[in-house]
């Protein structure tokens, strides 16, 4: 089985949320449409170590896990949505952590997850 690049999860991800929004918006114009953030950081961890982190770090940070699969999570608080993608990195004890935020502070929750799971990686 030929394995997704880190580009090509994050293109596909990003492809969904625009969709989503985009179809929001044609079901309700006059509400304001969420905003996004995302950034990519380098796990210093295998990538089989990343997915369990993952779902632990939304909820330390107050979100529900809706969904997971072999590399990825979504997941819901309040108005927010949240994904985070795990891919391959630089060498064998490297992995790339995609996170994505929609909602109205994504920048604040985006920032949360991203030092949630630098923490769980500096053990």
């Amino acid at each position: 089985m030929k394995l997704m690049t880190p580009i090509t999860v994050a293109k596909a991800l990003l492809l969904i949320l625009a969709g989503t929004i985009a179809v929001s918006s044609l079901a309700s114009p006059c509400l304001a449409q969420p905003a996004i953030s995302f950034i990519q950081i380098m796990i210093p961890s295998s990538l089989d170590k990343c997915v369990p982190h993952m779902t632990a770090a939304f909820g330390e940070v107050g979100y529900a896990v809706e969904q997971s699969g072999d590399r990825w999570a979504t997941a819901v608080k309040g108005n927010t949505r949240a994904a985070m993608v795990c891919g391959l990195g630089d060498g064998k004890n490297s992995t790339q952590l995609t996170i994505f935020v929609a909602g109205p502070n994504p920048d604040d929750d985006k920032n949360r997850l991203q030092v949630e799971m630098q923490r769980r990686f500096r053990r």
